[in-house]
């Protein structure tokens, strides 16, 4: 595989995804108005969800164009995690600051903080 990687673990894009869902895993645990709004939860939970396991599947294709395509699927889910980021202070339930944490990696990596 490019990059020289043995497993999935490896790829900082996936560590960066998975750091992100377990944050967004806490921020909804640590809110009951997110919980009960059910549609916006599981909308939230499945986008950040998605993007470490498709890095983890296109890995496990071993074909670079495979793996590329698994990639793209996961930017998308980022990016639509972050937009149900937005739309949770946009209804109240979070804070600016606490989905772009200072010095946040993952954030700056797409650009926003």
């Amino acid at each position: 595989m490019p990059g020289g990687w043995r497993s999935h673990e490896e790829i900082i894009a996936w560590q960066l995804a998975s750091e992100m869902k377990n944050r967004v895993y806490a921020l909804i645990e640590a809110d009951p108005r997110i919980q009960r709004d059910v549609r916006f939860c599981d909308q939230l939970e499945g986008a950040v969800s998605s993007a470490p396991r498709l890095i983890a599947e296109g890995f496990g294709r071993y074909l670079p164009g495979d793996f590329s395509g698994y990639l793209r699927k996961a930017n998308g889910e980022l990016k639509e995690t972050l937009e149900c980021l937005a739309d949770g202070v946009d209804r109240g339930y979070l804070t600016y600051e606490q989905i772009v944490p200072r010095g946040c990696q993952e954030f700056r990596v797409w650009g926003i903080a």
